[in-house]
């Protein structure tokens, strides 16, 4: 389900860019193979928001000990609604998150 009704759009020059930095929690990895697929199909329902995320791993191969975002959002409030809204929020693996705004250095940078 996304987090906006489908009449709702980004206003171009009224957004604010975030990080988001996200702890899981250990004991609750098993959420991760089990919520794996509706946490896909939310990140798709809401990619106006979530504009790039992933995985984060001590060691390359090694497993999942959070995430990291870019989140393009209309203020922090919606930001914040919108990632307690995220399955693996929902179902407890992950633990906490930090947001930070962020401003880019070189605006016309892009994401990869």
């Amino acid at each position: 389900m996304a987090f906006f009704s489908t009449d709702h759009t980004l206003k171009k020059g009224r957004h604010v860019l975030y990080i988001v930095r996200f702890y899981d929690n250990p004991a609750m990895a098993h959420v991760r193979q089990a919520q794996m697929e509706p946490h896909l199909e939310w990140l798709k329902a809401n990619s106006e928001l979530v504009r790039i995320g992933g995985a984060l791993r001590e060691q390359e191969d090694g497993p999942s000990v959070g995430a990291l975002w870019i989140l393009e959002s209309p203020d922090r409030a919606t930001a914040e609604r919108l990632l307690r809204e995220d399955p693996f929020w929902v179902h407890g693996l992950r633990e906490r998150y930090e947001l930070y705004s962020w401003h880019k250095g070189i605006p016309d940078q892009v994401l990869i």
